[in-house]
């Protein structure tokens, strides 16, 4: 069951993101619809700021202006506008402005009203007024007749429950989706990435559902092995390569060279010629008999 409700609650959030996102959009095309031009160059900036509600995501500061020239205004808005700079603006009036607030989901904190005497007027403190007043404190009352010029102090904030009426910053010939990002700040896309990651961690836990749970799981398999004790056989080596025999080229019997004659075999006698009167009929020839000589001395 909790698997089921978490998922249950990724719906509804991603649901719910979707109803901001869709508002978001039809309300810029009521503001480009119903809207009227005008353009507002910002005066001084007042040195008080208050957060946005109900979700302190934006702080708001409120300005001096003057819209068309002839008409001086105040301005509450979340941007950090350049004083003496001019804006075009589409502001609503007050009947469109009811039914703008009435529609909008997010909260218009673009707003503007005629500048009353009641709002005072804003006063530039410098940069070293903190540090001033905390070496004045340290240092106590100055002695008497010693003139100390008086410092300036920050004015009262403007009122905040006047009636208003919102505006937008809108370049001339913007589309829907441009006047959307011109009319943001940092807070609104940081809490949309964060929605968008919670989104993802609760489908990712609810990713495993009741039904799938029974699903037998890739390591209780009798044949997973872990990928670390896999065994890698080592390539087969290549088969080798067949070698060229060598075989030697046939003499055709025409050009087969001719037979060396036989050697005359050595005698085995030395002939003599015939001597005396040898028989005729025997054809054996002499041979030379050797007989050894006797030594005289020997008588």
């Amino acid at each position: 069951m909790k698997k089921l409700f978490w998922f249950a609650l990724a719906l509804a959030l991603a649901a719910y993101l979707g109803v901001i996102l869709k508002n978001t959009w039809e309300t810029t095309e009521f503001f480009l619809a119903n809207g009227r031009e005008a353009t507002v160059k910002v005066g001084k900036k007042y040195n008080e700021s208050r957060w946005a509600e109900p979700l302190p995501i934006k702080k708001i500061s409120a300005y001096t202006g003057m819209m068309a020239d002839k008409h001086e205004v105040l301005i509450e808005t979340d941007w950090t506008l350049n004083e003496k700079q001019t804006y075009p603006i589409r502001f609503l009036l007050r009947e469109v402005a009811v039914e703008a607030r009435r529609i909008s989901v997010r909260q218009l904190a673009n707003n503007i009203r005629l500048h009353t005497k009641e709002d005072g007027t804003p006063v530039t403190l410098q940069d070293t007024d903190l540090f001033e007043r905390a070496l004045d404190k340290a240092m106590g009352p100055p002695a008497a007749g010693v003139y100390i010029r008086p410092r300036a102090v920050a004015e009262a904030a403007p009122d905040t429950t006047a009636p208003t009426v919102p505006f937008l910053i809108v370049e001339p010939g913007a589309v829907t989706w441009q006047v959307i990002w011109n009319n943001t700040q940092v807070g609104e896309w940081a809490v949309l990435v964060g929605w968008l990651l919670v989104l993802q961690w609760l489908f990712t836990h609810a990713w495993n559902l009741p039904w799938r749970s029974n699903a037998q799981s890739k390591t209780a398999k009798k044949d997973f092995v872990h990928p670390s004790l896999r065994r890698i056989d080592a390539d087969q080596p290549e088969a080798p390569k067949a070698k060229i025999s060598y075989t030697p080229r046939k003499t055709p019997p025409a050009e087969a060279p001719a037979p060396a004659s036989a050697a005359p075999s050595p005698a085995s006698t030395i002939a003599l010629p015939p001597q005396g009167n040898a028989p005729t009929g025997d054809t054996a020839q002499p041979t030379l008999k050797l007989a050894r000589k006797k030594n005289p001395e020997a008588n």
